[in-house]
């Protein structure tokens, strides 16, 4: 029908009113949460902390490798989705329909595993979950590399769902990871 040019459009008009929602939003999210009385007494009884500068943050090794965790799972999850096509081309001899398809399934794995395993993360735990998705992953890009055939077909599969809440977990522990206090003031490297 419409191309793909309507398919640009809808995703552009979707993420213009993602913004302009943000935007008009974006006084709330400094408003301190509702509070109870004992996190009230407990908050002006707490003595100030320094905070530390963009500086102070960037000169902490824990910093640096949570940085070098993020740069090395970007690179696995988007080479996976930009490489996996070829690989089943050529590697799977699969047709364009069928590589387009698994390469399609790769990115719904991802996707429906974040909506799976966020609900789940908090009663199964953040570590435990960051520990059993690596050992998926390596599991999953095991079965991927090694076999051409179904099992591969599924271990891309695996890959993803384990991928999945992989980003948005490391993003939930960087404060118990690197200190709370280093990331005060991040919006000092925003500037």
């Amino acid at each position: 029908g419409p191309g793909y040019r309507a398919g640009y459009a809808l995703l552009a008009t979707v993420l213009a009113s993602m913004a302009l929602l943000f935007s008009i939003t974006r006084r709330r999210w400094d408003a301190p949460p509702a509070a109870t009385s004992t996190a009230v007494a407990t908050t002006a009884s707490t003595p100030s902390v320094r905070r530390a500068s963009a500086g102070d943050a960037l000169r902490n090794s824990r910093v640096w490798l949570q940085i070098f965790i993020f740069f090395l799972y970007t690179g696995i999850e988007s080479s996976i989705g930009q490489w996996c096509f070829s690989w089943l081309r050529e590697r799977g001899g699969l047709t364009i329909e069928a590589a387009g398809s698994w390469t399609s399934a790769y990115w719904a794995s991802l996707t429906v595993g974040r909506l799976v395993l966020g609900s789940v993360a908090d009663t199964f735990g953040p570590d435990r979950l960051l520990r059993c998705s690596t050992l998926g992953a390596v599991l999953g890009v095991t079965l991927f590399v090694s076999s051409s055939s179904a099992l591969g077909n599924a271990g891309l599969l695996l890959l993803g769902a384990s991928l999945a809440p992989l980003f948005p977990t490391l993003m939930a522990r960087t404060p118990a990871r690197v200190g709370g206090q280093r990331l005060a003031d991040a919006d000092v490297l925003r500037r």
